[in-house]
């Protein structure tokens, strides 16, 4: 800190004031110092009362308490409070990107002793958001240590909206040819250090910096209107690694259990993502990306994926793992989740049953992954009139998809037209038609329809028009594929 300006006042019953001006690096700070009256110190007194005011960067932080006298660092106790517009506002001060939230406040119990700090009572409050509980801060040790425990009965996720921000920056190719040809020994001058830009909340300088946990239980999580259920969080740092295991949602019907982990170096970085969804309303996250949506529907997930690559930007190009998933949709609408695979599903679900009376019942894939390239393990379209069985590939580092669905209607019928679909192209610019030769085998088996379709209503078993039992059934794994070379 640097002061440039400093009062002292001490008037007639007055408490005794210093107020000083300065900076924290480039950050200008004000600061006001109260005490007892200056008459007070004739007698030593046996307590001391004492405020401490500092204004920075948007952010008000008071102290206010009393120490007992002579003075020692492990009988101090104060209130606590800080608020803020924006948390953001901190960016400049503390050299890190902080996400965009705010109004918010903290309050609390402020203690100090040999070991760190510690705020108990603690009150934090994002928007409409109240949360209570505990917090500590070891300084001892190879890395400071943070410790936050938090309850609350209503936890509003708007609230905690950062709109584009993002805790991990994108990385050019301008930037990642730069790492490569830069030597990691190289000091860098006065000169570039001062362009440099905050660091990521989630860079390697960050998260080495401390360890710490985090624990969240809330009774009830709102999403706008959206009632989702009961929920907690478990968050992790330590030696670098972040990690979200488990964040677990108690859902109406269902539950929702996801796993994260990122562990970023100086050189690449390393991912994890695990995931148990069953059933969950994914409407939810459409109305969030649009509120007027009317796009509804289920979902179940069971995915378990890890990957290492040079920045996150690539991290799916050596990814391995599974990912199974069904859908239950109620109504599908293009243009809402701006992903590719959610954005084929919306262009070839329509094409599998065209009947007006018809609906989509479920949608079931199993997928393996390895190196970045994804092969299917089962994939099944249910409607109520067709039955459709498929086969698909994706490769992550060429961006390419390959699709091809054989649809079979689940009662013979006379002159039917199913034919099989195929997509193929690269994830942001696919295109649905007919499989190569498939329209001969349509117009076939629309001509010899009169004779095979008797035969097949004699012999075949009568699929139901729900397609329930097959959808739970297609969920079940029993062996993979082996992928075939492209």
């Amino acid at each position: 800190i640097q002061l440039s300006k400093g009062i002292a006042r001490s008037s007639a019953g007055r408490p005794f004031t210093v107020n000083l001006e300065g900076r924290l690096d480039k950050t200008p700070v004000n600061i006001e110092i109260k005490t007892e009256r200056l008459a007070t110190f004739l007698t030593p007194p046996d307590r001391l009362p004492l405020s401490f005011k500092m204004e920075a960067a948007g952010t008000q932080l008071e102290l206010t308490g009393a120490a007992a006298v002579p003075i020692s660092r492990s009988l101090l106790n104060f209130k606590l409070s800080v608020k803020g517009e924006n948390l953001s506002s901190l960016d400049e001060l503390l050299k890190v990107s902080l996400p965009p939230l705010g109004p918010y406040s903290l309050a609390g119990q402020f203690s100090m002793s040999e070991n760190g700090y510690r705020v108990s009572d603690l009150d934090v409050r994002v928007r409409d958001s109240d949360l209570t509980g505990n917090l500590s801060l070891e300084t001892k040790g190879e890395r400071p240590r943070l410790d936050i425990d938090l309850v609350t009965n209503k936890l509003q996720i708007n609230d905690f909206d950062v709109g584009e921000w993002s805790p991990v920056a994108e990385e050019s190719e301008t930037t990642t040819a730069a790492k490569k040809s830069t030597p990691t020994s190289s000091k860098k001058t006065v000169a570039d250090k001062e362009e440099e830009s905050y660091s990521d909340l989630l860079s390697p300088e960050v998260l080495g910096s401390l360890n710490g946990r985090m624990s969240l239980k809330v009774k009830e999580v709102l999403s706008g209107a959206d009632q989702l259920g009961s929920g907690s969080l478990l968050v992790t740092l330590e030696n670098a690694r972040f990690a979200i295991d488990p964040l677990v949602l108690n859902i109406p019907g269902g539950s929702v259990e996801l796993a994260l982990a990122y562990a970023p170096s100086q050189t690449d970085v390393t991912g994890e993502a695990r995931a148990k969804i069953d059933r969950f309303d994914y409407g939810v996250l459409a109305r969030r990306i649009e509120p007027e949506t009317d796009m509804a529907g289920l979902l179940s997930l069971d995915m378990d994926l890890k990957s290492r690559a040079e920045n996150l930007d690539v991290i799916m190009h050596n990814v391995h793992g599974r990912l199974d998933f069904a859908v239950w949709p109620e109504n599908i609408e293009s243009g809402v989740f701006d992903l590719w695979a959610v954005n084929l599903m919306t262009a070839v679900l329509p094409q599998i049953d065209s009947a007006k009376k018809s609906k989509i019942n479920c949608a079931v894939g199993r997928f393996d992954l390895k190196d970045g390239r994804m092969w299917d393990d089962k994939i099944l379209v249910d409607t109520t009139n067709m039955r459709v069985k498929g086969e698909g590939r994706a490769d992550f580092k060429t961006e390419k998809v390959k699709l091809d669905l054989k649809p079979r209607a689940k009662t013979p019928q006379f002159f039917s037209l199913a034919t099989p679909i195929k997509v193929k192209g690269k994830f942001s610019d696919f295109g649905v038609g007919v499989k190569k030769g498939a329209l001969v085998g349509t117009v076939i088996r629309f001509v010899t329809s009169p004779v095979h379709v008797p035969l097949r209503m004699i012999a075949e078993k009568k699929l139901p028009a729900d397609g329930g039992a097959a959808c739970a059934e297609a969920m079940k794994r029993t062996s993979s594929k082996a992928p075939e070379t492209q």
